[in-house]
């Protein structure tokens, strides 16, 4: 019987205890501190798309990202390839992506009439690394991909009438 009155004060200690562990003071090496803004900020066109000997190319210019997006060197964007999840006919029709200038990505084609025969548009992602690589930032799992969406809209007579370019993210697995 006298060991029954403690019992209640053990419960509430080891119920206190556990509870330490929970909550919002997980450590920061569990949290996501890379992925706040935008890798771009109005992303574009710079005059539409041009044609090339054999081929054609567009390039996309932006103004600095957002919050930690601002942050990114020019060496993260230059290691930009076409994503894996774009279609397998249309990574065959872009023959290279690179940063051609200081905030510009040059995207080059082959010849594109045999494939906007049979379609009105070109949609394909541009995919850049994980951010942890190139700024002082930290987050759990595998590596996120940061996406640039590009679609191509073309008109009857095969001309560029619009273009559409937003950003995603997708995270890596934890």
């Amino acid at each position: 019987m006298r060991n029954s009155r403690f019992a209640p004060w053990v419960v509430a200690a080891l119920v206190a205890m556990a509870q330490v562990g929970c909550g919002d003071d997980e450590p920061s090496a569990s949290k996501d501190s890379c992925s706040s803004g935008n890798n771009m900020t109005n992303p574009r066109l710079v005059d539409g798309l041009e044609p090339t000997a054999g081929g054609s190319l567009i390039r996309i210019t932006w103004e600095p990202g957002t919050s930690l997006g601002a942050q990114l060197p020019s060496e993260y964007f230059a290691a930009v390839q076409v994503s894996r999840e774009t279609a397998p006919e249309v990574q065959s029709l872009v023959t290279t992506v690179s940063l051609t200038e200081d905030r510009q990505i040059t995207v080059r084609f082959r010849n594109l009439g045999p494939y906007l025969v049979d379609h009105d548009a070109l949609e394909f992602k541009l995919a850049f690394p994980d951010r942890r690589g190139f700024i002082s930032c930290s987050h759990p799992g595998m590596d996120d991909e940061y996406l640039l969406n590009v679609r191509l809209e073309f008109d009857e007579q095969k001309e560029l009438q619009r273009a559409s370019l937003t950003e995603d993210v997708s995270p890596g697995d934890i």
